[in-house]
């Protein structure tokens, strides 16, 4: 990190072994180069915890606010236990019998995104269904922001999209090298509502 001025750490919310490690790294590299600058990007209120944590005089908080909506929530009522199948089965049936909407579908990988993408593409009409992770190619990902004349579904790892309507959320993020999906505990539901 020498030759760098300034490291950016975008959904620092998201725990991750990962990212928590960079954070600890960050902290004594900040210690010893007064010069570097960290920027970490939340989607939830933790500002303070960070804050805390660099435990910095000279650290500063922006907040940037964005257009708020009136939001349902609705949680299901029972455990599943095939998520990622009853996502896909919500999001076709959100297609089938609620109004024009786009549908924004999270998951915890992917490989899972593709896999619906597939299944969704398969078993639906008249639906533009569409993967969304960071792997992808720039000109892919902007597809997701171009409208089109049918009614457009998201399959994504993390992402805020303008125009959706309906955002199924199927993952749990891990930081294991371990990947498995259960169900979403209502607290890591929080972040999804209005985008993260």
């Amino acid at each position: 990190m020498r030759n760098r001025a300034c490291i950016i750490i975008d959904d620092a919310h998201e725990r991750a072994l990962a990212a928590d490690m960079l954070l600890g790294l960050l902290k004594v590299a900040i210690s010893k180069r007064t010069d570097l600058k960290v920027v970490a990007m939340l989607a939830t209120p933790d500002a303070q915890r960070f804050l805390d944590y660099f435990g910095d005089k000279k650290a500063t908080h922006f907040e940037l606010s964005g257009q708020n909506h009136p939001v349902q929530i609705t949680y299901i009522k029972k455990p599943i236990l095939e998520v990622f199948s009853a996502a896909l089965n919500l999001a076709k049936c959100i297609h089938e019998k609620e109004e024009d909407a786009d549908i924004l579908v999270f998951f915890s990988s992917a490989a899972e995104c593709e896999e619906a993408c597939l299944l969704l593409r398969k078993n639906t009409r008249d639906l533009e269904v569409l993967p969304l992770y960071s792997e992808l190619p720039e000109h892919q990902k902007s597809r997701v922001l171009q409208k089109g004349t049918k009614r457009m579904c998201v399959c994504a790892t993390s992402m805020a999209i303008d125009g959706i309507v309906h955002v199924i959320v199927s993952e749990v993020p891990c930081g294991c090298a371990l990947v498995f999906t259960s169900p979403v505990f209502v607290s890591a539901q929080a972040s999804r509502v209005g985008g993260s």
